[in-house]
């Protein structure tokens, strides 16, 4: 609630659009460098909320919304004209158990400097470069192993309601309603998305969005994903000219 008034009284004061979106100061010269980029394999913790408080993991939603989300990763970047590495992580975790580690360290990292990068979810879009983070050197292997200039992070946490908890929802909700003559919103799903663009070589997180939904699908994340810049083209900054860092949405 706190939050949301927060924002609220951005937008009333400043009226000003606002972004969830966060990019590097320097997001039109790192692009320059970066050409190619390893999805690393997406993070995905989905839970249906019981009525007896005991949630269940939905194994085989995870693994769904798992390989949408991959599959949606590569088009998005590829339409942006970024390479994308072919690079099999089970068979290099399988081969070296340090590359695992690694890779979740790489998140863990990522989760700090979203705490800086996100004190506020929502920004008044000349803001969403005036904060700079990075997630160190462990990204390093990553990419030295892949042979990526940029590793592409997703992490999906989503809810769903069994149909015990959706039955006592309503109730309490037409207890609420009765009580106070207003009727109270309780989704039955839910779902979150962070996305972050790192720079293989810094650790510097380049650009990263994060997005809450209503549904439980990998649709979050395609929206996500819009304000994702192309890739530029270091022949088009040599000649001057100059670069569409928009989003190709139709």
């Amino acid at each position: 609630m706190f939050r949301l008034i927060a924002v609220l009284a951005v937008v009333f004061v400043t009226g000003c659009a606002t972004t969830t979106v966060r990019e590097h100061p320097e997001l039109e010269s790192r692009l320059h460098q970066i050409e190619s980029v390893v999805i690393a394999p997406a993070a995905v913790s989905i839970q249906q909320i019981n009525f007896t408080g005991e949630n269940e993991q939905l194994v085989e939603m995870e693994e769904s919304i798992r390989a949408e989300l991959m599959q949606m990763a590569k088009v998005q970047l590829e339409e942006r004209g970024y390479e994308v590495i072919d690079f099999d992580f089970d068979s290099a975790i399988a081969e070296d158990e340090d590359l695992a580690y690694t890779i979740t360290q790489v998140r863990e990292e990522f989760g700090e400097a979203k705490s800086k990068l996100y004190q506020r979810y929502v920004v008044p879009e000349e803001e969403k470069r005036s904060i700079q983070a990075s997630v160190g050197t462990a990204v390093n292997m990553v990419s030295e192993r892949s042979g990526a200039d940029a590793v592409l992070l997703m992490h999906y946490t989503g809810a769903k309601k069994s149909a015990g908890s959706v039955a006592k929802d309503v109730a309490v909700s037409v207890m609420v309603t009765l009580l106070t003559g207003s009727t109270p919103v309780s989704n039955s799903e839910s779902s979150y998305v962070e996305v972050a663009f790192i720079d293989g070589v810094t650790g510097d997180v380049i650009w990263t969005n994060i997005l809450n939904s209503p549904q439980l699908s990998s649709g979050v994340a395609s929206v996500a994903f819009k304000t994702l810049p192309e890739d530029i083209d270091p022949i088009a900054m040599e000649t001057n000219i100059e670069p569409n860092l928009e989003a190709n949405v139709e």
